[in-house]
C-alpha cells in the first residue's frame, strides 16, 4: 500500500472527484515554475535547486459556483547530471 505522508489520511476520508496531474520534462527546463504559475502552488523554483524524486501538493480552484480538487505532482527532471543510477 502506498503511503501519502500528511496528506494520507485527508485522500482516504475523501468522498469527491479528483483529478491527478503530473509534469515531467528535461532538467531545468522550468517544471516547478509551470505548476506555481498555473495552480498557485509553491514548489521551490531556483537556480541552483532541482527537483529530487517527486513532490505533490493538493489544490481546490474555485470556478464560480463550482470546485475541483487537484493532486499535483511535480517529478524530477529528465537527463540530470545529479543523478547516475
Amino acid at each position: 500500500m502506498t503511503k501519502f505522508g500528511i496528506y494520507e489520511k485527508y485522500l482516504n476520508e475523501l468522498k469527491r472527484d479528483l483529478k491527478v496531474i503530473s509534469i515531467v520534462g528535461r532538467h531545468k527546463s522550468g517544471r516547478s515554475y509551470i505548476m506555481n504559475r498555473f495552480f498557485g502552488t509553491r514548489f521551490n523554483v531556483s537556480d541552483t535547486r532541482y527537483t529530487d524524486g517527486i513532490w505533490m501538493s493538493i489544490v481546490e480552484i474555485h470556478d464560480g459556483g463550482k470546485s475541483q480538487l487537484f493532486i499535483l505532482l511535480d517529478c524530477e527532471g529528465l537527463f540530470s547530471a545529479q543523478r547516475n543510477i
